[in-house]
């Protein structure tokens, strides 16, 4: 019996990174669903069960998705979801300082290595590699 398939759901407003991050996803045969508003994520999520969600920090407005995490995480239903939060405004220092940050279980920034994020998401979706805590990509100096 073949394995089911891995659904994605990734919420972010810039639709390049959607079609970016759904090609990259695609090809190590995940599925993929996006959108790019905090309601319809909710919504979608409540309606589709997805393994992992990938939440850009900053949706329509800043910490939106901080917001969309610490409702999720609320949520019974959604709370035991893994979620990858990615930005380009913010490094994981900067998260781990705000007050009442919520939990995610990766952290990535953008621009999103390929290789990294199939690697994050096996990590999240399948517990192929062990992490203590959400780190941000290694960057040259």
């Amino acid at each position: 019996m073949a394995a089911k398939t891995k659904l994605v759901l990734v919420i972010d407003d810039d639709p390049d990174f959607l079609e970016f991050i759904r090609i990259v996803l695609e090809s190590a045969a995940y599925e993929v669903m996006t959108t790019t508003t905090v309601e319809h994520g909710l919504e979608v999520m409540r309606k589709q069960k997805p393994d992992l969600a990938i939440v850009d920090i900053m949706i329509s407005y800043i910490l939106d998705g901080l917001s969309l995490i610490r409702r999720m995480r609320e949520d019974p239903a959604l709370a035991g979801t893994p979620m990858l939060l990615i930005s380009a405004i913010m490094s994981i220092d900067d998260l781990r300082e705000l007050p009442a940050s919520p939990s995610a279980d990766g952290f990535m920034t953008k621009p999103v290595d390929p290789a990294e994020l199939l690697r994050e998401v096996a990590r999240l979706i399948d517990g192929t590699q062990k992490q203590s805590e959400p780190t941000e990509e290694k960057k040259e100096e």
